[in-house]
């Protein structure tokens, strides 16, 4: 027989045998704590009003969920009961003084549904998670979390991000489910075209820089990307005879860019003909271009002395190999079908 000491919010069973003195002191007996936990939402919470119960004992624990009772040395069961919980059976050998710590597992009745976005196992942050009709962004983690829905109830659920491909499905909710989402980017192509603004002629071999990747035009004045990922781009083209351009793309769709250069303003452009002539400074090579066909395209020192010239049928534009000359100063002379007279410029090799 046992008769319960009401300690506070502990209650202890006193049982009477004839170790028991007329004090309430106990002989041959342990002291045993019991201890009841749950994990609930990823904290460890103590389980209160939990019927701990054998064929020896029963008592149920506090708000901390505490109980202890004095037992005598023994192989002892258990069991713990609570509503909404589900049972448990246990046991422990007694042979000293003993903490016992047990955990108790909740019935669910709602759960958690969390969604892990990622792309390339990088998180994606602030995609806009839908379920049904709630909407959560993800965190920094990638992490995106619906708390207290009905169990065995059906979600529709549908991610979304700026230049991401949109992910949807739907699904019964069982049990505390974390759902993970590999959300890709959207890809298009792209494409340069570039033309020399004055004369709209294609510019081959224009450096373009865009991202982290980097293209040159080709014959046609066509740099291509293509399967680029969308997004907002700066990009910058570069051609060492033409002025740098530099621009933004927002990508959203296959595009075609066209762009139009502008000489360097060190190359030397008649306004009466529009005869260039560049680069100048030169070191290496020396090119002329003509809206009309060239006849003749010679050099001359200071003194007026012919040391390079070359005869043209038709062409519109011709490179000089100028590695011969020496550092210093020269007159380029040109002549052309739309001319009456001579046209030099000075020229400088490096």
């Amino acid at each position: 027989m046992s008769t319960y000491l009401e300690t506070g919010e502990n209650t202890t069973p006193l049982i009477l045998t004839e170790d028991t003195d007329s004090l309430g002191l106990y002989r041959n007996y342990h002291h045993v704590e019991f201890s009841i936990y749950e994990d609930y939402k990823h904290q460890i919470i103590p389980v209160k009003d939990v019927k701990i119960s054998s064929d020896r004992l029963k008592l149920p624990t506090s708000s901390k969920g505490y109980a202890a009772l004095q037992l005598q040395p023994g192989n002892y069961s258990y069991s713990l009961e609570k509503q909404n919980y589900f049972s448990k059976d246990n046991h422990f050998l007694l042979s000293n003084d003993t903490i016992i710590i047990d955990t108790l597992k909740r019935r669910l009745i709602n759960a958690t549904l969390a969604f892990s976005v990622k792309n390339d196992n990088t998180p994606v942050i602030n995609a806009e998670v839908a379920v049904n009709e709630t909407v959560e962004l993800t965190d920094s983690s990638g992490l995106a979390s619906f708390y207290d829905l009905p169990l065995d109830s059906v979600y529709d659920y549908s991610i979304t991000k700026e230049n991401y491909e949109t992910r949807s499905g739907t699904m019964v909710l069982r049990n505390d489910t974390t759902v993970d989402i590999e959300l890709d980017i959207l890809r298009y192509n792209l494409e340069f075209q570039i033309i020399e603004k004055s004369t709209q002629e294609l510019v081959t071999g224009a450096h373009i820089t865009i991202g982290d990747s980097t293209g040159l035009s080709d014959i046609s004045g066509i740099a291509s990307f293509l399967n680029f990922p969308a997004g907002n781009y700066e990009y910058t083209i570069e051609e060492e005879s033409h002025q740098n351009y530099d621009g933004n793309l927002h990508l959203t769709a296959d595009t075609s860019v066209v762009i139009e250069l502008n000489w360097h303003t060190n190359m030397l452009q008649s306004e009466s003909d529009q005869v260039l002539i560049y680069p100048n400074p030169a070191t290496s090579e020396l090119k002329v271009r003509s809206p009309f066909p060239l006849t003749r395209v010679y050099i001359t020192d200071i003194c007026g002395k012919t040391i390079s010239q070359e005869s043209c049928s038709s062409e519109t534009s011709i490179s000089l190999d100028i590695t011969f000359l020496a550092s210093g100063l020269y007159f380029i002379g040109i002549e052309n079908r739309s001319l009456n007279r001579k046209h030099q410029e000075i020229i400088t090799k490096q």
